[in-house]
C-alpha cells in the first residue's frame, strides 16, 4: 500500500513582528515552516506505516524552500520525497498536479492532506478526491487502515451541545470509514508529530538523491492545467495613518475649554 502526503511551507509566524509604535507588521521572508495540519497528516500516515507496513511518499511544490520539509519528512520516516517544480501554485493548480502526480506513480491507495493551509484555504482535501474519483474523509483526528478501508475518528463537539435536529448532546467523537482508494484530511487536532532523530536528519540532509524532481512535463500536465483561477493584477494598499500628538492635561483642557 502507497500513501501520499502533500506538504506545504509557509511563512513561520514566529517572524512576523507588529510594531505598534510605527503601525506596521515586519514579515521575515527567509523563515519557513511546514503547514501544522499537513504534518500532523504525514504522522498520520507514518503511523499506519509502522502499523502495516505502508510506503509513505511526500510531496511538495518548488521553489527550493520546500526542500527542508521535505527532507524533514525524510528523517521522519517518509520513503520517498517529490519535489514538483511548479512555483507557488494556487489549489487548483495544486489539484491538477497532485491528481496527475498519483497516475504517474501507478498506485496510490490513499492520500491523507492536511485539511487547511494557514496561509490559503481548506479545499485542497475535497477537490483532490473529486479528480481523483476517491472517497473522502474529513475532520479526520484519528486514521488507521483496517482491510481495505481507510477508519477516521471525527472530533465532536467537546461542550456537548445539543443537536438541532433530534436535541440529543453531540458525541465526543465519531468513527467513519471508506473504501479505498480514499483522500482523507486531518485536522490540526491530530496526533503530535514525532520528532526525528539527529542522525537521520543528517543522513537526509547528506543524501544528493533524497529529493526526486518531477516537472510538468514528466506529470504530463499542459499549460491549461497551470493556469491560475485568480491572476494578481496588482496591489493597493490604505493611506498610513498619521501618528497622534502628545499633549499634557492643561493642553487638552485648554483645547477642549475653546469647543
Amino acid at each position: 500500500m502507497n500513501i501520499l502526503v502533500p506538504l506545504k511551507p509557509i511563512l513561520d509566524p514566529a517572524g512576523m513582528i507588529v510594531n505598534r509604535k510605527a503601525g506596521r507588521v515586519f514579515v521575515n521572508r527567509e523563515n519557513y515552516m511546514t503547514n501544522p495540519a499537513d504534518k500532523r497528516a504525514l504522522e498520520a500516515a507514518l503511523r499506519i506505516k509502522d502499523e502495516a507496513g505502508a510506503g509513505v511518499i511526500v510531496a511538495a511544490f518548488g521553489p527550493d524552500r520546500s526542500a527542508d520539509s521535505l527532507l524533514e519528512a525524510r528523517a521522519m520516516g517518509a520513503d520517498r520525497a517529490i519535489l514538483i517544480d511548479i512555483p507557488s501554485p494556487d489549489e487548483t493548480v495544486s489539484v491538477h498536479a497532485l491528481a496527475a502526480l498519483c497516475h504517474h506513480l501507478g498506485q496510490v491507495d490513499l492520500v491523507i492532506v492536511g485539511d487547511s493551509a494557514l496561509d490559503t484555504g481548506a479545499s485542497i482535501g475535497p477537490r483532490l478526491a473529486e479528480a481523483l474519483d476517491f472517497a473522502f474523509l474529513g475532520g479526520a483526528v484519528q486514521c488507521s487502515v483496517e482491510g481495505n478501508a481507510a477508519r477516521i475518528i471525527r472530533r465532536g463537539d467537546s461542550r456537548g451541545r445539543p443537536d438541532r435536529a433530534s436535541a440529543r448532546p453531540a458525541p465526543a467523537a465519531t468513527a467513519h470509514e471508506a473504501d479505498l482508494p480514499a483522500v482523507v484530511a486531518v485536522t490540526r487536532e491530530g496526533a503530535q508529530p514525532r520528532y526525528p532523530h539527529g542522525g537521520n536528519i543528517i543522513t537526509a540532509y547528506r543524501d544528493a538523491n533524497a529529493i526526486e524532481s518531477l516537472s510538468p512535463a514528466d506529470l504530463g500536465l499542459s499549460d491549461s492545467d497551470l493556469q491560475p483561477v485568480a491572476i494578481e493584477r496588482g496591489q493597493s494598499f490604505p493611506p498610513e495613518r498619521e501618528f497622534g500628538k502628545q499633549a499634557s492635561l492643561d493642553d487638552i483642557a485648554s483645547v477642549i475649554g475653546h469647543r
